[in-house]
């Protein structure tokens, strides 16, 4: 995936992850409305959290079956102008091939989780991400409003569903439609702070005719969100859309017809304690960069269609074959059901 792309998919993860764990403010409108404004504007202190992302592409023969990603594990918010805790492993599938890391914060140090041996993070790298954080904290925002950005104004249409259980939370569920232009406006911004953010270059923004062009592809974007019906903070949100690409765009993406995207975000535990420990031995981070690299070189990770299944990193992160045993369930549950995802993901346990 080239970079710009690669670091617009990553701040599509990153916004509706933030967006139901750091809050925002934004106007009101009917219930539904109130409903998103409520739980937009309370934080998550403490969860379990479960990101998962499902692509299904048409017309790439490598890429036939859809492309998996799933990250999980405990986060504790440390505080304002503070890197939060977090133990969260990841598992990819696609292109036949599967893989398992991890991620371990303690706030002050982070560690990389490969084929089961831990990486430290340099501390010069945590320096920079600290005075990052610290810079956002005292500037007194931990809001999406301190990047320009409001959920509220690329929400449209939006409607009070029945209510749904989701992590064992009664929840009221909205569901609505999105504003694709206002969307990828907001994406703009967030790969411009975070570029900025950590003193690395800033990634090419979507001109207004780019973001024009990826309005006319995407058809159908939907938004469901699962309040908690006490405390008001959101449980779940889901992203979907379905994408179709003109015939005379289709040669230029290589032979890519259309296909979907769904991005969800589920939150167990809200307000629980949560443990998360520094490893009792790790490997400078350095190591891992030569190790891939030499990796690279041999063609390890070319992206060959034939399956190269890591090792369980064990810990908190499931086993490939869990993985795909998880994967398998998604691909036939549908997005919008909160109880027959919870059913998927008690496969990775």
């Amino acid at each position: 995936m080239q970079a710009p792309r690669r670091a617009y998919f990553l701040a599509a993860v990153a916004l509706l992850t933030t967006l139901v764990s750091a809050g925002c403010g934004g106007g009101s409108g009917d219930k539904a409305k109130a409903l998103l404004k409520r739980g937009f504007s309370e934080s998550i202190p403490s969860a379990n959290v479960s990101v998962d992302v499902n692509v299904s592409l048409q017309g790439l023969p490598t890429l036939s079956q859809p492309i998996r990603v799933h990250i999980g594990g405990p986060y504790k918010s440390n505080g304002q102008g503070k890197l939060p805790s977090l133990e969260w492993g990841l598992n990819f599938s696609g292109a036949g091939q599967t893989f398992s890391a991890g991620l371990v914060s303690t706030g002050t140090q982070a560690f990389v989780k490969y084929q089961g041996t831990y990486y430290k993070v340099d501390d010069r790298i945590m320096a920079t991400l600290q005075q990052a954080a610290a810079s956002r904290g005292t500037s007194g925002s931990r809001s999406l409003k301190s990047f320009g950005i409001d959920p509220l104004g690329w929400i449209r249409d939006a409607s009070v569903q029945d209510d749904a259980t989701v992590a064992g939370v009664a929840t009221k569920h909205v569901a609505a439609g999105v504003d694709i232009g206002k969307l990828f406006g907001d994406l703009n911004k967030v790969v411009a702070r975070a570029g900025g953010a950590v003193g690395a270059a800033r990634p090419q923004q979507l001109t207004p005719a780019v973001i024009d062009q990826i309005k006319s592809v995407i058809h159908d974007p939907k938004v469901d969100v699962y309040v908690g019906k006490q405390d008001g903070r959101i449980r779940r949100a889901a992203l979907g859309l379905q994408f179709s690409l003109p015939q005379q765009a289709q040669a230029l993406a290589r032979g890519l017809k259309g296909g979907s995207m769904t991005i969800s975000v589920e939150f167990a535990g809200v307000g629980e304690p949560q443990t998360i420990t520094a490893p009792a031995s790790s490997k400078p981070l350095s190591e891992l960069a030569k190790q891939l690299r030499g990796l690279a070189g041999l063609g390890g990770l070319g992206g060959s269609s034939s399956s190269t299944t890591a090792p369980s990193t064990g810990g908190r992160t499931p086993s490939a074959q869990q993985f795909q045993r998880y994967a398998k369930c998604l691909g036939a549950a549908n997005p919008t059901d909160a109880a027959a995802i919870a059913r998927c993901r008690a496969l990775l346990k």
